[in-house]
């Protein structure tokens, strides 16, 4: 029987703990490069599916299409991205890359595969693959969405977000 001491061997306290490591060191890496980790994953979804609205853009990263305006705006003032009108819908803008904004995408590219560099060094090539994997079939099982941290979407500071880890554990 575990007791309440053994909670910093568990496997949910070693995986909150490792990632929120990784997460504090991705947002000083990422803040080299001027950009916050909402404001990379915002330029990284543009690029990954190409122009898009504030909404398409919010509902990916599940933030509030008012937050999404304002990290637009910002971008916008660094020269990264562009509003341009939307043929499709006179009602909406689309948001694309600057070619200063890829550019400076692909520099700031390199900190997620700096971070998983470290990460192999520590642990191997094998494993890592392995935790991935692993890592990859937990984010499915819980609905999280690919490439969107759950703290991106936090609005309010100091709310809690339901999460499908909040359900109990399958064997009960």
């Amino acid at each position: 029987m575990s007791s309440a001491s053994d909670f910093g061997s568990s496997v949910s306290f070693l995986l909150s703990q490792v990632g929120a490591h990784v997460a504090q060191d991705f947002a000083v890496r990422i803040a080299e490069f001027g950009l916050s980790p909402r404001e990379f994953a915002v330029l990284t979804g543009i690029d990954k599916v190409g122009p898009r609205t504030h909404q398409s853009i919010a509902s990916s990263l599940g933030m509030h299409r008012n937050n999404v305006t304002a990290l637009v705006d910002g971008l916008i003032a660094a020269g990264l991205v562009q509003r341009a009108d939307n043929p499709a819908d006179r009602r909406s803008v689309l948001v694309s890359l600057t070619d200063e904004g890829r550019k400076h995408l692909t520099r700031a590219s390199a900190v997620p595969r700096d971070l998983d560099a470290l990460i192999r060094e520590a642990i191997g090539s094998a494993p890592l693959a392995e935790l991935g994997t692993h890592l990859r079939e937990l984010a499915d099982e819980f609905g999280l969405h690919d490439g969107v941290h759950p703290h991106l979407a936090a609005t309010v500071p100091g709310t809690r977000t339901q999460h499908a880890t909040t359900r109990p554990p399958r064997d009960q």
